[in-house]
This record gives structure tokens, sequence and C-alpha cells, in this order.
């Protein structure tokens, strides 16, 4: 009876007789608020073997990290994938789930290959001219972009696995046909520092501009390319449930 504390008596008859008389499942259904999927901290980067160990990883669960996604450009060869899977083995064995991406679409069986049967939390196809090392995507600015096809999409949905695109209004090569999958949204904002940042699918603003996709069709939000207890990484946004 406490949470009627201040209420008359006829008031308190007047809620009863109102709950009665709609029921219980009408009485739910007034009191039920719409809900979105939380967002989670999250972040990708190249593969440090000597920084980024279980320990490493369960400081950064204990700064509200819950996703860390693979850089493909250490981990597409067979010398690399045992400290890949001691990396995924780290972070998962802190509490992280883990994902993937790799800068050629084509090279996603070698990227599911290196994690070695560790669970992947999802795979996302870079498409993009890159800026870094690695893949056919990422030899250089002006470097040929490869475009993703259905046929790797449903390749990876074959194994089991969630597949994502991430891209850029710059970088996107593919059409329209690929809005069924989720976008992963590189964004930067010079703004973002580790202790300032807060994750957010909406802000900054996305505007679909390329491939289609729209807000609702976000899958994270990529800022900035920050120094974090030792590795360089990005922080992204992402719903819990990805």
């Amino acid at each position: 009876m406490k949470y009627f504390a201040g209420l008359s008596l006829a008031a308190i008859a007047i809620i009863v007789g109102l709950a009665a008389a709609l029921g219980p499942k009408a009485v739910t259904a007034i009191s039920a608020k719409p809900t979105t999927p939380a967002v989670i901290k999250a972040f990708d980067a190249w593969e440090e073997p000597s920084i980024m160990t279980e320990a490493w990883f369960q400081k950064a669960y204990q700064a509200g990290f819950r996703t860390f996604v693979v850089q493909d450009d250490t981990v597409l060869t067979p010398a690399t994938n045992a400290s890949t899977q001691a990396i995924v083995r780290a972070a998962e064995a802190a509490g992280l789930q883990v994902g993937a991406f790799t800068c050629s679409p084509e090279d996603y069986a070698a990227g599911i290959s290196a994690f070695g049967g560790l669970p992947m939390a999802f795979f996302a196809f870079d498409v993009e001219p890159g800026n870094g090392p690695g893949g056919s995507n990422c030899t250089g600015s002006g470097s040929t972009i490869v475009p993703v096809t259905s046929a790797e999409v449903a390749a990876v949905q074959a194994d089991g696995i969630r597949p994502v695109i991430y891209s850029f209004p710059g970088g996107w090569q593919g059409g329209t046909g690929f809005t069924n999958i989720p976008l992963w949204a590189s964004q930067a904002n010079s703004r973002i520092t580790p202790n300032n940042w807060v994750p957010s699918l909406t802000n900054p603003p996305f505007s679909p501009t390329f491939g289609g996709w729209a807000q609702s069709d976000l899958m994270a939000m990529q800022n900035v390319y920050l120094s974090y207890n030792g590795v360089m990484v990005d922080l992204d946004s992402m719903p819990a449930n990805y």
C-alpha cells in the first residue's frame, strides 16, 4: 500500500476499479513503453599482440567497452593466425564480444579462418579506397575499390555469421542493393576523446548520402583514430544486439 500513500480512499477505489474493468492485458498495454536497443561502447583496432592481453581487455571492459572488432590487416596470413586467435580468446575471456572486418570483400574466408572456430559476433565488409596497409582496399589513397558481392554476403550468412557493410559517402561502391545489410558508417569527429565520448547512433546525425541506407539501417557509427592504453583504436557506437 506504500504506492498509494497520500491518496484518499475514494481515489484508491477508482484506481482499483479501473484496473479491474480494463483487465490485466489492457493495463499492461497502457503501462508499456516503447524501447530502443541499448547502444554500447565498442572499438576496432589492428592487433598489438604484446599489449592486448586479457588484462588489457579487462581494463577495457571495466571502462564500459563491450565489443572489440579485429581489423584484418594483420590477420589474413597463416603466420598471424595464432596471434589473432590469442587476442580473440583474451578479449572474449574478458567479457567482450569480438567481430571482424576485411579490407577486401574477397578475403572474407581468410578472415573467418583466422578466428580458428572462436565465436565471431559479426563480419564487416570494408568497402573504401583506404589509406593503410593490408588488403586491396587498403593499399593507399586512390587505390581501386573492390565492390562487395551478394554471393560474398550469402557465404558469410551460410557460415552462421551476421554480415555488415562498412563504408562512407566518398568510399562506397556497390549501388543501392545492400540496404538489407546493416551499415557501419565512418564519420570523423575531431572533438571526440576517450574521456568525453558518449556512444550514440544519432550524434553526430547521419545523413544517408550513399547506398540508399537510412538512419534505421545503422549498425554502428565510427568516430576517430585515438590512442587508448597503448593501442591506436577507432571508437564505435554499436547496438547491444550486435
